[in-house]
């Protein structure tokens, strides 16, 4: 409550990180915060842009939510992500094992926080780095702050 980013600093950062992961340093960060739970930031690139959007009080939110990649030959639907053992996917065109058209794919289980558990165990065992480096983490952080400003 003591910052103003309201719900877009509050959760954006889950977003952010997998928009930042896929397509970096974002050459526009455009945000409409309205009250504390009405938030909105356009993230633009070259060739793209991203919609992030938050609200934690809409009756249902949470099987509202959903992360959604739209292109020229196809869209890829996550809602919810989480569990996220669904993925519905539409193509343009037939490509490798996928059909033309909406189709919906069953995905593996994916348990919270096992993977980044399992990536920890591994940097402190061999000393290697983590998967998301430092550099990367700060990347997010100031795109949440430029998208809840």
């Amino acid at each position: 409550a003591r910052y103003a980013g309201g719900m877009m600093f509050e959760l954006g950062g889950h977003m952010i990180d997998r928009v930042v992961d896929l397509w970096g340093r974002p050459r526009e960060v455009r945000s409409w915060i309205k009250g504390p739970d009405n938030t909105l930031a356009v993230l633009e690139y070259e060739r793209s842009l991203a919609v992030l959007s938050t609200s934690s009080r809409m009756p249902g939110h949470t099987a509202h939510r959903g992360f959604e990649l739209l292109g020229t030959d196809g869209a890829i639907l996550l809602n919810p992500p989480e569990p996220g053992i669904k993925m519905k996917v539409t193509l343009r065109a037939a490509r490798g094992p996928y059909r033309a058209g909406w189709q919906e794919i069953d995905l593996p289980p994916q348990p919270r926080y096992i993977g980044d558990f399992q990536d920890l165990a591994r940097a402190l065992k061999t000393g290697q780095p983590l998967k998301y480096s430092y550099d990367f983490e700060l990347l997010v952080q100031e795109t949440l702050l430029r998208a809840s400003s």
